[in-house]
């Protein structure tokens, strides 16, 4: 997802993460080779912090990467996992202006536009590049079934709009 941030600051983080998932929401920096967060991300462009309930947080220049330590299958096909990501990645948006959100499983080959400090936009023409369309439903739980029935020659994915 896209942001508004001009620069990075980790209370900015702290504080979205204890609006999103309460008081004692604590916020890891992931990298400590560096003086601090905020000289990691002057220096590299990045920086990767770890949230509460299983989340990291991967801060670049012009896009917000949110993961999960859930599998992809278990997102898909379980309802509580399923909507915890979302509720969450619905919150990140919402507090990072972004306006929709690109939901798809960890892949190498996206996460290497992040680290070149490419744009929302980019990871969207990535994504339909290596993929096509998008070609899940986020409102839709899959079933075992489902998932064995997917085509297995591509990556599946969802673009959501962000609506406040």
């Amino acid at each position: 997802m896209s942001h508004r941030w001009e620069t990075f600051s980790q209370k900015t983080v702290e504080q979205m993460a204890h609006n999103i998932f309460g008081e004692s929401a604590g916020v890891g920096w992931v990298n400590s080779s560096f003086l601090s967060s905020e000289h990691e991300f002057a220096t590299d462009g990045t920086v990767r912090l770890s949230l509460p309930a299983g989340f990291s947080l991967y801060f670049g220049r012009k896009i917000i990467c949110l993961m999960h330590t859930d599998r992809w299958y278990r997102f898909l096909t379980n309802q509580e996992s399923h909507a915890a990501f979302l509720q969450t990645s619905t919150s990140v948006a919402k507090t990072t202006g972004a306006e929709e959100i690109l939901i798809a499983h960890d892949d190498d080959l996206l996460m290497n536009l992040y680290y070149d400090g490419k744009g929302y936009e980019d990871f969207k023409q990535e994504a339909i590049r290596m993929w096509g369309a998008p070609d899940l439903e986020m409102s839709h739980i899959y079933s075992e079934e489902e998932m064995d029935n997917m085509p297995k020659n591509r990556g599946h994915y969802s673009v959501v709009k962000i609506t406040n």
